[in-house]
């Protein structure tokens, strides 16, 4: 057998090539039957009998019997490579066909239907072999990979894809695309939330998935937990980062740049931070977690409502006993005897990924090793996403009012647009006025959706002539000759400005008279939670 693909296998290798997470008994078991057709074809060549040897060969797989007998009753054709698992069972036909070879499905477990003295010889073959295999798996060496022998198979080249750490076999049109996707999604989801690929591996995945089915019930809860997650939440220092004359303060509290970790922690939500307190302590209470775990904890829910700097990302902050109060607790925390190296490890990892992101799902792996009872990780993750959850619905009650309140807001809003478009002058807008309708009270007492279209129109309008003044051929536009090009950028920007501010207008205190038109009325259903995209 010098030389012969399957060696490794004869040699104590128990799996069939690739990851022990895709492993399958249907894959053990195709890969037994192809090692013996594959035996008795060499034996066959080496006795040079004159006509192929006559085998009926058992198999206690009846869905695998099936699908080889259905290859070997067919030409071998390209549709061999895109069977499932085609890396063994067209193997196995093809192997097949230099003998005469006879596959049957022989029922397993005789030793659960019959007493051992009715058993067939087949039947007794079947129980030994389940033996052999039991014992081979508690061998030392069980867990070895064979994933080099597979290459050297006609049928397994364009099949099995090897990999460093094992490989995929199987329909590899089905099977690959998901894999590249995922990869692709770890780099965008590290991308949008500033991670690398180590604060990815930090997460604590399987607890996450749990948690998100409280939040996924219908399409619009799964929307609003994907933006939560991905990090986009359109807070004033967004929308400072595409337009940086807009203000990045906090509008609720004016004291702080909004920042996402700022909303959970803004000053003039001390309430909430007081409800959720005491809601995450009863449920510490419950599970009757103390010690280093609780102080750990504690110290960290007290960091998101310090609105300082949490040092998200860096693994080596220690706190500063010359710093604000709460880095020095975080100091001491770090410097106490009695508090344990792995609570310390688990506060280190949390630090890492971002406290504030524990609102968001994010929370390390690292809590899991602290308790022997991980049943308090569920609830504690659950109440951080909804304290993370009601701190932005309560930036947004704060700054658009109640939800009965919404429509006029809108209404309101758009209004203050409209006056922008009449008010700028030509620079700014690139449209004539003239192209306006003569009264702007015909516009502004239109129902919302049609004050809506009508601004959409004036946006269009304008891009294609902006488009027209940074081209060099075809339809020119007069403007793309007036002034250079930094005015005409400064320009913009001064109406992009004013547009923003004009989204961002609070309610009248008077509620101001509103002359609508016939299916202007505030609706009765219930709007988003979310602020809209300014």
């Amino acid at each position: 057998f010098d030389g012969c693909p399957i060696v490794r296998l004869l040699a104590g290798t128990t799996l069939a090539h690739g990851r022990l997470s895709t492993l399958s008994s249907y894959r053990s078991e195709g890969t037994g039957a192809l090692v013996i057709v594959y035996l008795l074809n060499r034996l066959t060549a080496y006795l040079r009998l004159p006509s192929p040897p006559l085998v009926t060969h058992y198999c206690d797989n009846q869905g695998l019997v099936l699908q080889v007998n259905r290859l070997k009753s067919s030409a071998p054709s390209w549709w061999w490579n895109d069977v499932t698992d085609a890396d063994i069972l067209s193997e196995i036909a093809h192997q097949a066909r230099g003998l005469d070879h006879t596959f049957v499905w022989e029922k397993g477990h005789p030793e659960r239907r019959m007493r051992r003295e009715e058993w067939s010889p087949s039947e007794w073959s079947n129980f030994l072999a389940d033996g052999l295999a039991a014992d081979a798996w508690e061998r030392p060496d069980a867990m070895g990979s064979s994933s080099q022998f597979a290459p050297q198979l006609p049928h397994a080249a364009s099949l099995a894809l090897h990999l460093p750490d094992g490989s995929i076999h199987g329909n590899i049109k089905r099977i690959l695309p998901p894999i590249i996707t995922t990869a692709q999604g770890r780099q965008q989801l590290a991308r949008y939330i500033h991670y690398t690929a180590e604060q990815l591996d930090e997460i604590d995945w399987d607890l996450l998935q749990i948690c998100s089915t409280s939040f996924t019930s219908t399409a619009l809860a799964r929307f609003h937990f994907c933006k939560a997650f991905n990090n986009q939440w359109y807070t004033e220092a967004q929308a400072h980062k595409f337009n940086e004359s807009l203000d990045p303060t906090c509008r609720c509290c004016h004291a702080s740049s909004e920042s996402i970790a700022h909303v959970f922690a803004c000053p003039s939500r001390v309430t909430l931070h007081e409800k959720f307190k005491s809601s995450l302590t009863k449920i510490l209470r419950t599970y009757r977690i103390d010690g280093s775990l609780l102080r750990a904890l504690e110290l960290g829910f007290r960091l998101i409502c310090s609105n300082e700097d949490t040092h998200r990302g860096s693994l080596h902050w220690r706190g500063n006993e010359e710093g604000p109060e709460i880095e020095k607790q975080v100091h001491q925390f770090y410097a106490d005897t009695n508090v344990t190296e792995e609570a310390k490890n688990a506060f280190a990892s949390q630090t890492f990924l971002g406290w504030e992101d524990a609102l968001q799902g994010r929370f390390s792996r690292a809590w899991q090793d602290l308790s022997p009872d991980k049943k308090w990780c569920k609830p504690i993750l659950l109440e951080l996403m909804n304290w993370g959850r009601e701190s932005w619905s309560s930036r947004c009650s704060q700054l658009f009012g109640l939800k009965k309140d919404r429509y006029r807001l809108c209404r309101h809003r758009l209004q203050q647009e409209v006056h922008v478009w009449y008010d700028s002058p030509f620079p700014e807008t690139l449209l004539s006025r003239q192209s306006f309708p003569s009264d702007r009270n015909h516009v502004l007492r239109r129902h919302n959706e049609g004050i809506a279209r009508w601004l959409d129109e004036q946006h269009n309008r304008r891009k294609e002539v902006s488009t027209r003044t940074t081209i060099r051929t075809g339809q020119l536009s007069i403007i793309g000759f007036c002034g250079s090009t930094e005015s005409r950028r400064q320009h913009n920007t001064n109406f992009q400005t004013r547009l923003q501010e004009a989204r961002k207008a609070i309610l009248p205190t008077t509620p101001e008279t509103s002359n609508t038109s016939d299916g202007d009325r505030s609706p009765e259903g219930h709007p988003p939670e979310e602020e809209p995209p300014d």
